[in-house]
């Protein structure tokens, strides 16, 4: 009989045990252990009778009167768990979990796949340097990932990204210079265990620019991308934009495209729909556990319930979504406790117009698309590089480059708000 067990440290939790079976969840058992710190855990594993009985619930609860004998299965599991953590497949753990005093308590675990699920990556290298005698059998799950990479290998690449960072710091580049630089050498190396946009990520943060991570469900499984805040005065641009390196990665001489950098969140949802080589997927943007709306439709509701003062269904539908983006760019939240106690009495008009003045902010650093002439510039700066060098003479053909990227040619649509960043960069350049 093979589960999973699960092991989650928070100082909220209330102890408790909860377990769940592949006949009702489609795959492997698990056996979760909720607990304040290691002493509860300690005190939760060790009661047996707590753990049968929690067990013998659920089966009451799921099965109730079912035909199907479950009973022989139901004592040959029990069995098993008279020692939880000795019968175990892998043992999944949050970060909160220290792994050596966990292991010192319960030397078992030295045999078993660890899995450590992480909230951020930056504290990767404190990780493995404490962890460095068990990396061959401890695994990491990054936040968004569904991948397993083990914490050797991601070290690995983790000091390379160090590494490379140190070198793109020494160019002197611009922050959009940089980014470019970083997602094409993340596009032109092989990872197997971890997506391209995870270790995309790495380098935004190695650079200190604010990026969320985006899941995205379709009909191959879940996909990801980086969500980032770019402000570079070089060349006026201040905006949200999506970044996708593994959707830039899959075609032959993917260094003459940028087609799915860069892009407003708006464009690049339409390009999931209409761009041949990926519309089958059908994919649909995952936020807080559920599919969400475009950007286009969510903008909609937003502007209309405020144009008709709905403040509180506002709240109720979008905050988080709304907050999500924000904290891209302003370290203070849009719907603080102040406000929302102001719903119930006196709310003035100064509320209305920061609330309104913030979430028009988001909208327009989210519609403030890179255009054509502006990032051949880009590319003309980057693509001088010694790095780039070694691809051959024909991976500088900006032109190819432009048209196979897609990107707006601002002057077309919108012939003011072109003039003016590209005076502004005229007057950088000077």
């Amino acid at each position: 009989m093979r589960y999973d067990v699960r092991i989650n440290f928070e100082k909220d939790n209330n102890n408790n045990v909860q377990f769940a079976d592949y006949y009702f969840r489609g795959h492997e058992n698990f056996l979760a252990f909720n607990a304040k710190n290691m002493d509860d855990f300690c005190a939760l594993v060790k009661d047996k009778d707590k753990v049968k009985k929690v067990v013998e619930q659920y089966y009451e609860y799921v099965y109730g009167d079912d035909n199907y004998d479950h009973s022989k299965y139901l004592e040959e599991l029990l069995n098993k768990m008279n020692e939880a953590l000795e019968n175990a497949t892998t043992v999944t753990i949050n970060e909160n979990v220290d792994v050596l005093e966990l292991m010192e308590k319960f030397p078992v675990l030295t045999t078993k796949k660890v899995i450590i699920q992480l909230s951020e990556n930056i504290i990767i290298e404190k990780l493995v340097n404490k962890y460095s005698v068990y990396s061959d059998n401890i695994y990491v799950q990054l936040r968004g990932e569904d991948k397993l990479i083990s914490l050797s290998e991601l070290y690995d690449i983790f000091i390379n990204s160090k590494k490379v960072t140190n070198e793109i710091n020494n160019l002197e580049l611009s922050p959009i210079e940089k980014v470019v630089y970083a997602y094409d050498v993340v596009r032109t190396n092989e990872y197997k265990n971890i997506d391209l946009a995870k270790v995309f990520e790495m380098y935004l943060r190695n650079f200190n620019i604010k990026y969320l991570s985006v899941k995205l469900l379709g009909k191959e499984g879940f996909h990801y991308r980086t969500r980032a805040y770019i402000k570079d005065d070089k060349y006026a641009i201040d905006g949200i934009y999506d970044f996708d390196p593994t959707f830039d990665s899959k075609k032959s001489d993917y260094l003459l495209t940028y087609h799915y950098f860069g892009k407003v969140i708006d464009r690049m949802q339409r390009m999931d729909t209409i761009d041949e080589s990926v519309k089958h997927l059908n994919l649909k943007e995952i936020f807080n556990f559920e599919v969400v709306e475009t950007y286009d439709q969510i903008k909609k509701e937003v502007m209309a319930l405020l144009n008709c003062e709905s403040y509180f269904e506002l709240i109720k539908r979008y905050k988080m979504y709304l907050e999500n983006l924000n904290s891209l760019i302003d370290n203070e939240v849009i719907f603080d406790e102040n406000f929302i106690d102001c719903l119930n009495s006196d709310i003035t008009e100064d509320d209305i117009e920061r609330l309104k003045t913030k979430i028009y902010t988001i909208f327009n650093k989210c519609e403030d698309p890179i255009c054509d002439e502006v990032f051949s510039k880009i590319l003309i700066n980057t693509r001088e590089l010694d790095y780039y060098k070694k691809f051959g003479a024909k991976y500088n053909n900006i032109n190819t480059i432009l048209l196979n990227s897609k990107f707006i040619n601002y002057y077309s649509y919108h012939h003011k708000h072109y003039d003016e960043q590209t005076e502004k960069i005229k007057k950088k350049d000077k």
